[in-house]
C-alpha cells in the first residue's frame, strides 16, 4: 500500500507554480529548499509532511490517510527595509496559496488519483509567522501554512 503524500506534494506543486498570483520574476515556487537554485527575493515552497496515520476498511485492503503538509512561503529583503512591507508581502502570497488550495477543493472530485488512490481534500488549516535577520545583509519574513489532508490509498 502506497502514500498519496508524494503524489499529492507534486500535484500541489504544479497548482502552485500555475497560479497566476505565484508567477513573476521575482516569485520561485518549489518543492523543498530549492538549492542549489537561489530564491530571488520571495519563496514558495511545498514543505514536509507530518501527522501521518492511516485508518484500515475494507478488509484491510484500503486506508483512510490522513497528514498535513506545510507551505513555507518567505520574503527577503534588505533589513532597512520596513518589515511591515515584507509581511504584508508575505502575506499576500500566502493568501495566494490558501486561494489556488480551496478553489482546488470547490472543483469537486478527487484533487488527484492514480493506481495508488486519491485524495479528496486538502484543508487550510493553522498558520504561524516570523520575522528574522538570515545573514548580515538580509531580513526574512516567514509563514508557515498548513493543508490537512484526507485520502484513500
Amino acid at each position: 500500500m502506497r502514500s498519496s503524500v508524494p503524489y499529492f506534494k507534486t500535484a500541489l506543486l504544479a497548482r502552485l507554480k500555475a497560479a497566476p498570483a505565484l508567477q513573476g520574476p521575482d516569485i520561485l515556487v518549489s518543492w523543498g529548499n530549492p538549492y542549489p537554485d537561489d530564491a530571488p527575493g520571495q519563496l514558495v515552497a511545498v514543505g514536509s509532511a507530518h501527522d501521518r496515520s492511516r485508518e484500515f476498511v475494507a478488509g484491510m485492503s484500503q486506508a483512510r490517510e490522513t497528514y498535513a503538509v506545510d507551505v513555507l512561503v518567505s520574503v527577503v529583503d534588505a533589513p532597512e527595509n520596513p518589515i511591515a512591507d515584507r509581511e504584508v508581502r508575505a502575506y499576500e502570497l500566502a493568501d495566494a496559496v490558501d486561494e489556488s488550495v480551496r478553489a482546488w477543493n470547490l472543483m469537486g472530485g478527487p484533487l488527484v488519483s492514480g493506481d495508488w488512490g486519491q485524495v479528496s481534500a486538502a484543508v487550510p488549516g493553522e498558520s504561524s509567522d516570523g520575522d528574522a535577520l538570515i545573514t548580515g545583509s538580509e531580513r526574512e519574513s516567514l509563514i508557515k501554512l498548513t493543508l490537512n489532508v484526507t485520502a484513500r490509498v
